[in-house]
C-alpha cells in the first residue's frame, strides 16, 4: 500500500499540468506566513540553506524553480536515505557535465536543509534566490492552523449560561458554525392524587412549562460553554422536547459571531492571494460595512 501511494505521488509531481495546481497548496505544521521572510537563510560556516517546506514539498518547489531558470529538471523526485534528490541540468554547461543532483536533507524542526555551492550534491547559487521567491509565493501555511488564529478571540472574564443567547431561529449577523449542543433532565414526577388534585388549577399554572424550558435552555448553554469555551456567542435553532417518560431534552447548534474586523481582513486576504479583483474586494467591503 505504501508503495502504491508513493508512486502515486510521483506520477502526479511528473504531470506538467498537476504539479501547478498542487503545489500552491503545500503547507508543513508550524509554519506562519511572517515566517516566510527569512526563507533561504544561508549559514556562512556549513554553507546550507534552511527553509520552511519539508523535503518532498521543497523537492516539488525546486522543480518547479528550475524549469522557470531553463535548467530542464527531471520530472521527478527521488527519495533514498531520508532525503529526496532532485536532478537539474545546467543550462551553461556542455551536455556531458551539465547533470547534477541536488540532495534536500530533514531539518529538525520539520522543514529542509540543502548544501549550496559548485560541490557534489550541492543546490547551484544561482538556483538560491529564485527558489526563495518560489518558496515564499507558492508556500502557505496549513489550513487549520489559519483557522484556529481566527476563532482565537479576547474575552474578559468567563462567560455565564445567561450570557449565551439561545433562539430557534438564526441571526442576521454573520456566524461561524462551532458544533451541536444536547441537553436532558427528569423532570419532576407527581403521584395520581397531585394530578387530580393540581388538574383544576392547572388553567393559570401555564408558565409551570416555561420554566422548565427555561432550566433546560440554561443547562444547554452550560453544556455549550463547557465544550467549546468563551467563543460561544448563542445557540441557534433550539428546539425543546418533552417525553411520556417524565423527560425533557433539548439540541442547538452552538455558533460563534463573525465579527466585522474580521470580515474585511478575510476579504483583503483574499485580495492579496489574488482570488479577489480590486472591484470585487471594494463591492465586498462596501457589503461589509453598509451591514453595520
Amino acid at each position: 500500500m505504501v508503495l502504491v501511494y508513493f508512486c502515486v505521488s510521483l506520477l502526479l509531481l511528473s504531470v506538467p499540468g498537476c504539479s501547478k495546481s498542487i503545489i500552491p497548496k503545500l503547507s508543513s505544521p508550524g509554519t506562519s506566513a511572517s515566517a516566510l521572510k527569512d526563507e533561504g537563510q544561508l549559514d556562512a560556516v556549513s554553507k546550507t540553506a534552511h527553509f520552511s517546506p519539508p523535503p518532498q514539498q521543497l523537492a516539488a518547489l525546486l522543480i518547479k524553480t528550475a524549469k522557470a531558470e531553463g535548467w530542464a529538471p527531471k520530472q521527478k523526485a527521488v527519495k533514498n536515505d531520508g532525503r529526496w534528490i532532485v536532478t537539474v541540468r545546467d543550462p551553461n554547461e556542455p551536455p556531458g557535465r551539465s547533470e547534477q543532483n541536488v540532495f534536500i536533507e530533514s531539518a529538525p524542526d520539520g522543514g529542509s536543509t540543502i548544501l549550496v555551492g559548485t560541490g557534489m550534491a550541492a543546490l547551484p547559487e544561482r538556483l538560491l534566490a529564485p527558489l526563495k521567491a518560489t518558496v515564499t509565493t507558492h508556500y502557505e501555511p496549513p489550513k487549520q492552523a489559519v483557522k484556529i488564529a481566527q476563532r482565537q478571540r479576547d474575552y474578559s472574564g468567563k462567560k455565564a449560561p445567561a450570557d449565551v443567547v439561545v433562539t430557534a431561529g438564526t441571526p442576521v449577523r454573520p456566524y461561524r458554525k462551532l458544533g451541536k449542543v444536547r441537553a436532558s433532565v427528569k423532570l419532576k414526577e407527581k403521584t395520581l392524587t397531585q394530578t387530580l388534585w393540581e388538574a383544576p388549577t392547572s388553567w393559570f399554572k401555564g408558565d409551570e412549562a416555561d420554566t422548565s424550558r427555561t432550566g433546560l435552555f440554561n443547562k444547554l448553554s452550560e453544556h455549550a460553554l463547557s465544550k467549546y469555551g468563551n467563543q460561544v456567542d448563542a445557540i441557534i435553532k433550539a428546539r425543546y422536547k418533552t417525553r411520556t417518560d417524565g423527560s425533557a431534552f433539548a439540541s442547538g447548534l452552538a455558533v460563534q459571531y463573525v465579527s466585522t474586523e474580521e470580515r474585511l481582513d478575510e476579504v483583503g486576504r483574499l485580495r492579496d492571494k489574488g482570488y479577489l479583483s480590486d472591484a470585487e474586494y471594494a463591492k465586498k467591503r462596501a457589503k461589509i460595512l453598509d451591514g453595520l
